[in-house]
């Protein structure tokens, strides 16, 4: 009866499959036909094992991937949709013209540097001669640049006969603003653009938000540039 019980005593349940880390080598009653065996538990350890990994990536990544949100959040510079405004010079040029010119202009004084920023300047001086003409005309641009918000504004001035037509085009009064004491025409187009205008003197002043589409300054912003205009004094020559 033990030499029975040897004989067939139960050989553990094997599975046959090729070679691999996890694989042994049987011999003897428990390989009858010889080969490679993977014992009971081994592909389900290995299937763990490799779940294990899948896991892991996965956690590293999502750990990778939220110190690339933080960096991007709180440490990357952030850059800025507006344009740094480019800034021209204009009190020795208007200087210069009113040495030229046979009025006295206006700039403005006492603006803010930061918040008005000229952009372009454009003048024309008498031509002299034969012809005779003595018209003087003068125009800068600004860009009224405040925080979030940018607008322009457009200061213009000239001698010409019929000035605020020749500068602005048609348009009528429609009311006037007080500006420290003198009366200037307020004349808004069918657009909704803004313009102030004087004259004095045959010397015609404009201010308006520049025409173009958006952005332009309101009546206060004129009214604002219109108090702060004050005499150019010429250059000397040497």
């Amino acid at each position: 009866m033990t030499a029975a019980r040897q004989c067939f005593r139960p050989v553990p349940r094997r599975i046959r499959t090729r070679p691999g880390p996890d694989v042994v080598r049987a011999a003897g009653p428990a390989a009858p036909f010889g080969g490679w065996y993977l014992e009971d538990g081994v592909v389900a350890q290995r299937q763990r094992r490799g779940q294990e990994t899948v896991r892991d990536m996965v956690l590293s990544l999502g750990v990778v991937m939220a110190g690339v949100v933080i960096f991007v959040i709180f440490v990357m510079p952030r850059g800025s949709d507006e344009r740094t405004v480019k800034v021209v010079e204009t009190t020795q040029a208007m200087a210069a013209f009113a040495r030229q010119s046979p009025y006295t202009p206006v700039t403005p004084a006492g603006l803010p540097a930061d918040v008005w920023k000229p952009t372009s300047l454009r003048v024309v001086v008498p031509v002299g001669g034969s012809s005779g003409d003595t018209t003087a005309e003068a125009t800068i641009g600004y860009v009224i640049d405040r925080p979030g918000h940018r607008a322009f504004a457009r200061l213009r001035q000239t001698n010409a006969p019929d000035g605020v037509q020749h500068l602005l085009g048609d348009r009528p009064t429609s009311g006037t603003v007080d500006v420290d004491g003198e009366t200037w025409q307020s004349r808004p187009d069918d657009d909704g653009h803004v313009a102030i205008t004087h004259t004095e003197q045959g010397v015609s002043i404009v201010l308006d938000d520049g025409d173009g589409k958006g952005g332009g300054a309101s009546q206060t912003d004129l009214i604002t540039l219109a108090r702060s205009l004050r005499p150019v004094q010429p250059t000397t020559t040497s």
